[in-house]
């Protein structure tokens, strides 16, 4: 498994440490994060708007994805396999708040869809996860 300071290497970006300290907060959480969470992760090392702008380079560089949670709340994500689209649904459990991306939907589905000019997908699934509903 490649650093962080490696990773943002091979996408193309200078690996400052504002990026490692933010792209290392989803590596240790391994889940969703809001940019309020992340403020509240860095603390005073960062302010909010280098927060934002770390976000955003991580989100065009293909480090991140960024959904909209069911009330509007963006959320970005570290892809499970980074090469692997960004059509695909995720799911929120309501008592844990774990968020995690769901298998890629069917080619026939997409390919349905295809003959639209579509300029963005969001499947977002809320529920109970099957350890919460364990507990």
């Amino acid at each position: 498994m490649l650093s962080t300071k490696e990773l943002l290497i091979e996408k193309g970006l200078r690996p400052t440490p504002n990026r490692q300290v933010v792209l290392n907060c989803f590596t240790q959480s391994g889940q969703g994060l809001s940019h309020t969470d992340l403020v509240r992760q860095v603390g005073s090392t960062m302010d909010r708007v280098s927060v934002y702008r770390c976000l955003q380079d991580l989100q065009e560089a293909g480090l991140l994805h960024v959904l909209k949670d069911g009330k509007g709340i963006r959320i970005y994500l570290r892809p499970t396999e980074p090469e692997v689209s960004h059509v695909h649904p995720h799911f929120k459990c309501k008592k844990c708040q774990q968020i995690s991306c769901l298998p890629e939907l069917p080619a026939s589905y997409l390919q349905c869809v295809n003959t639209c000019e579509i300029d963005t997908i969001q499947f977002f699934i809320e529920g109970t996860c099957q350890h919460c509903r364990q507990k």
